[in-house]
């Protein structure tokens, strides 16, 4: 569920600029504090499921465990970052918060990314 908060709050910032219009972007920073509670929530539930780390652990499992674990404090910095919602509604966002967005968006697709690597095997993505 953090995943697509996310890439929507993405969706809604990527909106404003190109239509000039910072209103989309209002509730963006709400969106984002529901965001980090859904992963505070979700990196304690990926650990129980994945168990504790193993010797024997693959490269895939060991970086998605950690990215999870770092998402909810990335997902802190990133909403420390958003303008409140009056300021938003009335200008565009700065440029250190669209960078961290940008990258934690990348971040999260990567994060899918590993996932799914994990759940449906290495050739998950061949059609």
């Amino acid at each position: 569920f953090p995943i697509a908060l996310v890439l929507t709050v993405a969706f809604l910032e990527l909106a404003a600029v190109i239509r000039r219009k910072p209103i989309y972007a209002a509730s963006t920073k709400l969106l984002l504090a529901v965001a980090v509670a859904g992963a505070i929530i979700a990196a304690p539930l990926g650990w129980l499921n994945a168990g504790m780390p193993a010797a024997d652990d693959s490269l895939t499992l060991t970086a998605h465990r950690w990215l999870g674990t770092a998402m909810p404090l990335l997902l802190v910095g990133l909403w420390a970052l958003k303008r409140p919602s009056e300021a938003a509604a009335v200008r565009l966002s700065s440029r250190g918060y669209e960078l961290a967005l940008a990258m934690t968006v990348m971040l999260i697709l990567f994060q899918a990314y590993l996932g799914a690597e994990i759940t449906h095997g290495a050739g998950h993505m061949a059609f």
